[in-house]
Formats: C-alpha cells, sequence, structure tokens
C-alpha cells in the first residue's frame, strides 16, 4: 500500500515535532543500549567460540555458545523491532518486516551510519544524547524519500 508523500509543511512539521518527542530520543537511547549489548554478546560468542575449538567442543561450552546465539538472536529481532518503530516515527518508507528486496536500501545504510555516529557522540548511561545528530537522523529519515 503506497502512502502519500508529505508536503514541505508536514516535513517541517514532522521534524520539529520529533526533535522535542522524548519518546522518540528514549527509542534511540534503547536502540543504542541493544546494539552495545549485541556487540558484547558477539565479543563474549566469540570468546567461547575459541575456547571451545582450544577444547575441542566439550559438552559445557557448546551449551554455553547455543545459550549465546540464542541470546544473539533475540536481541537483534528487539533491535530490529525498535528500529522499524523509529523509522515508522519519521515515516520513512522501509518496513523491515516486509520483503525488503523492494525497498531502496540506502534508507537502512543511512539509518546505521547516523546511528553509529550518534551512539559515538552520545552518553546512554547518562541518557544523553547529541542533538545536533539526532536531529541529522530525523531529518534524513523524514526526508528519505527524496534521496
Amino acid at each position: 500500500m503506497l502512502k502519500h508523500a508529505l508536503s514541505l509543511e508536514e516535513r517541517k512539521t514532522l521534524i520539529k515535532n520529533l526533535s522535542k518527542d522524548k519518546e522518540f530520543k528514549e527509542l534511540l537511547l534503547y536502540y543504542m543500549q541493544i546494539s552495545k549489548d549485541i556487540g558484547h554478546k558477539r565479543d563474549e560468542e566469540e570468546r567461547v567460540n575459541y575456547s571451545a575449538v582450544m577444547e575441542h567442543q566439550n559438552g559445557e561450552q557448546r551449551n554455553i555458545l547455543m545459550l549465546l546465539q540464542q541470546s544473539l538472536s533475540l536481541l537483534e529481532h528487539h533491535q530490529m523491532y525498535v528500529k522499524n518503530m523509529i523509522l515508522k516515527k519519521c515515516d520513512a518508507k522501509i518496513d523491515l518486516f516486509e520483503d525488503f528486496s523492494q525497498q531502496e536500501p540506502q534508507g537502512d545504510i543511512l539509518f546505521e551510519n547516523i546511528m553509529i555516529l550518534l551512539t559515538e557522540h552520545s552518553n546512554i548511561q547518562k541518557r544523553y544524547i547529541e542533538e545536533s545528530i539526532a536531529e541529522l537522523l530525523i531529518y534524513s529519515l523524514v526526508n528519505l524519500d527524496l534521496i
């Protein structure tokens, strides 16, 4: 189902509202936290995997590795859900739960690159988000159909 393109005035209003939206900023913080958790799980998975290889795949190491992989899979699915919520709030024409091959990959790449930058310049523990980068993300996603 095709949605109508936002008018210039609607885009301005959406950007302004999202820039002030505390719930949206909480979603961004949550997404960044999940991303960090995934990174830690992947590091842990590598250590266990290496350890299991060194110990010839003993049963305990295999069980630990399997639990880590399940945990990682759950985190990745949850991350995708939160990312989809962020995209929907910005009226981006990307739906991660639909056939991605029919969508423009630039939006996803743009999202990931700006989120990396936002994570580097924000402080999740102090609930601080670098406003200018968050606004860049909002502006980019709201105007994604123009790229």
